[in-house]
C-alpha cells in the first residue's frame, strides 16, 4: 500500500506485511524517508516470515473478569451466584493472577493440585472406614505416628 501525504505535511504508511487478509500495520512520520525506512522494513519481514504483531498484554485481574462475567452473563442464570462463589473461590485459590499471566497451562496446573487434594481426602475417607471395619484404628494410628 501507498505511503500517503497528510494534510498536516506527515506522512502515513499503512501495510500488510503478510498479505491481504493479515495484520495491518499503519503508522505517521514526520519525513517521508522515515516513512519509506520503516515500509521497507516491516515489508521485508514479512517477506521473510519473520514479521510477528507485539501481543497485547492485558493487565487486569482474574478476579476482574469474573465480576464482569456475572454482571454480563452470570447473573441471568439460575445458579449464576452459586457459579459466581465457584469462580471466585477458584481464583482465590490460585492467587488471582493476571489475566495476560492466565494460561491453559496454569488452569491445568492448578486442576492437578485440586485433584490431588480431591484423592488425598477420598484416600483418608476410604481408609478410615476399612480400619473401623477391620478393627485395625489403633495399630495403624501408631504406625502413621512412628513413619
Amino acid at each position: 500500500m501507498p505511503i500517503r501525504k497528510l494534510e498536516d505535511g506527515r506522512y502515513e504508511v499503512d501495510c500488510r506485511p503478510e498479505g491481504r487478509y493479515w495484520v495491518r500495520v499503519r503508522r505517521i512520520f514526520r519525513t517521508k524517508n522515515e516513512a519509506q525506512n520503516f515500509r521497507n522494513r516491516v515489508m521485508g519481514e514479512g517477506a521473510k516470515g519473520t514479521f510477528e504483531k507485539a501481543p497485547k498484554h492485558d493487565t487486569r485481574k482474574l478476579q476482574d473478569l469474573v465480576d464482569r462475567w456475572f454482571a454480563v452473563h452470570g447473573k441471568s442464570l439460575k445458579t449464576g451466584k452459586q457459579r459466581l462463589a465457584l469462580l471466585t473461590n477458584m481464583v482465590e485459590r490460585m492467587g488471582n493472577p493476571k489475566v495476560g499471566d492466565f494460561t491453559a497451562s496454569t488452569f491445568a496446573q492448578y486442576r492437578s493440585e485440586r485433584a490431588c487434594i480431591r484423592e488425598r481426602h477420598r484416600e483418608r475417607a476410604l481408609s478410615k472406614k476399612a480400619k473401623r471395619q477391620r478393627g485395625l484404628g489403633p495399630t495403624c494410628s501408631i504406625m502413621s505416628w512412628l513413619t
